[in-house]
This record gives structure tokens, C-alpha cells and sequence, in this order.
């Protein structure tokens, strides 16, 4: 019988491959612009510091929430100056 984590790897394995006969990396590299900021600037100083996650699904509850917008959901923070945003 195959773990949670080993079947989401599986998955995530079969969707890379998509991903990349869909939009190979030569199709957009020239675009992709390194940031300015730090993320560990912005946990190292002074203001207190939250690292917070949205998730569409989760292996032991599922599907957490069927609308997920990860942009819309970043526009919500961007009006709070937040010190960084990271996404996986």
C-alpha cells in the first residue's frame, strides 16, 4: 500500500512532465527576473514576523477550498505592506 506522501510524489511527478511538454522552460527562461527583495531580510528584522501558507487541498482533509485564486489571495495582504510573500 503506497503512503500519502509517496502517492503525492507520484502525482506531482506525472504533473512536472505535463507542465513541461505544456510550457517548456525555453518558452518563458528569458522572462524570469530575479528579485530585489530577501526573505530573510524580512524575517530578521525588528517587526514581528509570520510565515503564512493558503493551501487549495491537503492530503488528510482534501479539497480545502475549490476556488483557489493563490493571486487574489496575495492581493488581500498587499494593502497590509506585509515585509514578503513567498509561494511554493
Amino acid at each position: 500500500m503506497q503512503t500519502v506522501l509517496a502517492k503525492i510524489v507520484a502525482d506531482k511527478a506525472i504533473w512536472v512532465e505535463a507542465r513541461k511538454q505544456q510550457q517548456p522552460l525555453a518558452s518563458f527562461q528569458n522572462e524570469i527576473v530575479p528579485t530585489q527583495r530577501n526573505f530573510y531580510d524580512a524575517l530578521a528584522g525588528t517587526r514581528t514576523a509570520f510565515i503564512l501558507e493558503c493551501k487549495k487541498a491537503s492530503p488528510s482533509k482534501g479539497l480545502i477550498r475549490e476556488d483557489f485564486d493563490p493571486a487574489a489571495i496575495a492581493s488581500i495582504y498587499k494593502p497590509l505592506r506585509l515585509g514578503d510573500l513567498g509561494a511554493v
